[in-house]
């Protein structure tokens, strides 16, 4: 899997599988960009990455205007993309996790930032980076969601379930129509990650069987790949082997 010199774009960055992901190409040769929030969650990940070549967005996907500038600096910056890596997504803030309330109960203001993030930003955001794949009739588009058994799952974070299920959407959608460019799109769909957010939220009922980070960064590094080159249009559930236990 030799991505020496690609180039790469990572959303959701700052912490969690965005910079879980962006370390694993950056210490395997590839040229990244990274996109979220945090300047100082940016500055860590590009430590860990030790490449001086590594660029920092501090980006609020929230704003349609900052996905606009955001693209537009990744063009400046980037000769081509590579790799589009929308990993960016909303279930918590600092202290609260987005899951109990139902729907009717639910702060609109959180119905507006989860689904910004988890939908919006990704398809706008992409539409504006596929122009210069599409002129060289390559690239690769990664999607980050989460799986869940099935509608129950989604009670008392419906507007978490939808946005996944809109990413999962998208993948499908937009790899059909990409299939004549040489384009591949994938989503990995994990159950559970041990990210810092999981284990300050879940501390006890979660960690013992979740999926590490690694886990699921290694299989985005495959996707990304040249061995994944015939797969595209798909949506990988991920669950951790110690969760059947």
């Amino acid at each position: 899997m030799n991505l020496q010199d690609k180039v790469a774009v990572v959303t959701g960055a700052s912490g969690g599988l965005g910079r879980e992901i962006a370390v694993a190409l950056g210490r395997s040769g590839v040229r990244v960009g990274l996109v979220a929030r945090s300047k100082e969650g940016l500055e860590k990940t590009k430590q860990l990455i030790g490449d001086p070549r590594t660029q920092i967005w501090c980006t609020d996907l929230r704003d349609e205007s900052a996905i606009t500038k955001l693209a537009e600096s990744v063009k400046t910056d980037f000769e081509s993309i590579d790799f589009l890596v929308n990993a960016a997504g909303v279930w918590h803030d600092e202290k609260t996790k987005y899951h109990g309330p139902p729907l009717w109960e639910t702060p609109v203001e959180r119905i507006h930032q989860v689904l910004e993030v988890g939908v919006r930003a990704p398809l706008l955001l992409t539409r504006l980076i596929l122009p210069g794949m599409l002129s060289r009739r390559a690239g690769k588009i990664l999607q980050i969601s989460a799986s869940f058994a099935g509608p129950q799952d989604g009670v008392g974070w419906v507007h978490y379930y939808v946005a996944n299920q809109g990413m999962d959407a998208f993948t499908a959608a937009l790899a059909a129509e990409l299939r004549e460019f040489n384009i591949q799109v994938n989503c990995i769909a994990p159950v559970f990650v041990a990210t810092e957010a999981v284990q300050q939220f879940y501390p006890k009922e979660l960690l013992p069987k979740a999926l590490q980070p690694r886990d699921v960064a290694e299989i985005a590094m495959f996707l990304l790949s040249s061995a994944a080159d015939h797969i595209s249009g798909q949506v990988i559930a991920v669950r951790s082997r110690r969760d059947h236990d």
